[in-house]
């Protein structure tokens, strides 16, 4: 993989777990995967909801975003729809 940054969303986590396979993404990405909290939060739900794994996403890096970053996904709406816009923070 290149030396760039995966930023994993939830459904990404969500899947990986339901398999019980995060060592999958932590061997892609080696250390350059992260997530943000928002991501994090949305996540803690399916624990509840559920029933995923609660610890198994704990080494993954979880980055605070800029404000710059969390607006970003507004000025996209019209290309992405809005539906691809609401999974970014």
């Amino acid at each position: 993989m290149n030396s760039g940054l995966a930023l994993l969303e939830n459904t990404v986590l969500t899947n990986f777990a339901l398999i019980s396979r995060a060592d999958l993404v932590f061997n892609l990405c080696e250390s350059s995967c992260a997530t943000t909290a928002a991501v994090i939060s949305e996540y803690k739900i399916g624990v509840v909801v559920r029933g995923l794994p609660a610890d198994i996403w704990q080494p993954l890096k979880c980055l605070t975003l800029s404000f710059e970053e969390k607006t970003l996904p507004s000025n996209y709406h019209f290309v992405w729809g809005r539906g691809n816009e609401l999974v970014l923070p």
